[in-house]
């Protein structure tokens, strides 16, 4: 009798797994073909393929390194262009300077040289405010560090300083200072003396102009090592001049003094000589006369205060006249200050009592913007083409835009009076108080 039985046939068996592990063997060599690599999965080569696999790695952050090298690249060359231009200004805003303080240009040459002048300021402060790469300023006066990273970790990234920042030696003491001489009417008695100083003469050199204790105003000429003997600049009918300061009036390139005097504005220009105007006010103790074009004709306003009233006066570089007179209310005004940009100004004021600090927008009194002491212009700190103004306050120094926001703070504790200028030549305005 016959037995049936299944799955005992051995040779079959042995030829279906041989045909089984040549299909395998196929297979893995057509996906090696296909695919062009030794290495498709772990059991092709487990080590091979953890080296593979750390190489692929670091080969795309290479490649995101030179995207990365390629995109700063694009920045530095729209950083260089815009550089390129500023500079180019710089050039010829010098050249015109040189050029005003020629003795042979009369005042409506130079006039017309420095709206060209200011127009090329303007057009500076724009080009630095809004060259920009991907939202990131380039040439603003905020110096800024980006790093660029080219590859893996710290040691593989460049840090590019970005921006314009002054590196002026910020160390003097007072050893690196020596007098020249001796400015007339200092005294510990009486009247203050004032002082303002300006190259009056064209030598490179600042003059002093100064009123004495006795109310008498002098000029001295230096050389650079010396004063000269002080000449007397007489103003009679006044006992008390009340505030002296230098500007370019009359469009010569040179400084010339201003003195506010009883209820008159003198200008003693270094090329048109003296004139003056009469506000029909006795104008304010200790409030300097303040300088801008308000109407952009390239030449020099004046601005001067009178009781709690500020004064506008139209210079035309050779006389001036008055425009306006714009009250704040209140007290007497301390101090002012004044910018002006494209035929539209604001003037900022402090009082002697009350602590406020009030805003006049084109002859038109607009109201309290903040508390304060006192106020003084200050160069344009964020880059709109305006003055800023700086306040001494309870706590510190507080800085204004033109506008009449307060953009900042610095300093702490009660601050009286203050001056600003570029103290430590770095080329950014300094304040001291």
């Amino acid at each position: 009798m016959a037995v049936l039985s299944l799955g005992s046939n051995l040779l079959s068996l042995r030829a279906q797994r041989s045909l089984s592990a040549a299909t395998e063997g196929v297979a893995r060599v057509s996906e090696r073909l296909a695919s062009g690599q030794r290495i498709n999965r772990s059991s092709d080569d487990a080590a091979g393929l953890a080296i593979s696999s750390a190489l692929d790695a670091r080969s795309r952050v290479y490649g995101a390194g030179i995207r990365n090298g390629n995109d700063a690249i694009s920045a530095l060359n729209v950083a260089d262009g815009a550089l390129s231009v500023l500079s180019a200004m710089l050039d010829r805003m010098t050249e015109l300077a040189e050029q005003a303080s020629n003795g042979v240009y009369t005042s409506a040459q130079r006039r017309a040289m420095d709206r060209e002048a200011q127009a090329l300021q303007q057009e500076f402060v724009r080009i630095q405010s809004s060259t920009k790469f991907n939202g990131v300023s380039l040439v603003n006066n905020q110096a800024t560090q980006v790093g660029i990273q080219l590859g893996v970790g710290s040691n593989s990234q460049v840090n590019v300083n970005l921006g314009i920042s002054g590196t002026g030696d910020t160390s003097q003491t007072s050893s690196e200072f020596s007098s020249i001489g001796t400015g007339h009417g200092v005294s510990a008695t009486g009247y203050p003396a004032t002082y303002a100083m300006g190259d009056y003469d064209g030598d490179g050199n600042a003059d002093l102009f100064s009123i004495d204790n006795s109310n008498q105003v002098w000029l001295q000429l230096s050389d650079g090592s010396t004063f000269s003997a002080a000449q007397q600049i007489g103003l009679a009918g006044f006992a008390a001049p009340t505030g002296v300061a230098t500007a370019d009036v009359d469009g010569d390139g040179l400084a010339d003094f201003v003195i506010a005097v009883g209820p008159e504005v003198h200008v003693f220009g270094s090329s048109t000589g003296q004139f003056s105007i009469n506000v029909g006010a006795p104008l304010n103790a200790g409030v300097t006369p303040t300088f801008a074009d308000y109407d952009g004709d390239g030449a020099l306003d004046i601005f001067v205060a009178s009781g709690n009233e500020v004064i506008t006066l139209h210079n035309d570089g050779g006389g001036l006249s008055q425009t306006a007179s714009t009250s704040v209310g209140g007290s007497d005004i301390n101090s002012l200050s004044v910018s002006a940009s494209g035929g539209n100004f604001s003037v900022m004021t402090s009082q002697v009592s009350g602590g406020q600090i009030k805003l006049i927008n084109n002859f038109s009194y607009s109201g309290v913007v903040g508390n304060g002491y006192w106020v003084s212009s200050i160069a344009d700190q964020d880059a709109d083409g305006w003055t800023d103004t700086v306040v001494t306050t309870s706590n510190g120094v507080d800085l204004y835009n033109s506008n009449g926001s307060n953009i900042g703070n610095f300093g702490a504790g009660s601050v009286g009076k203050l001056i600003s200028g570029d103290f430590n030549g770095d080329g950014n305005a300094d304040v001291a108080v």
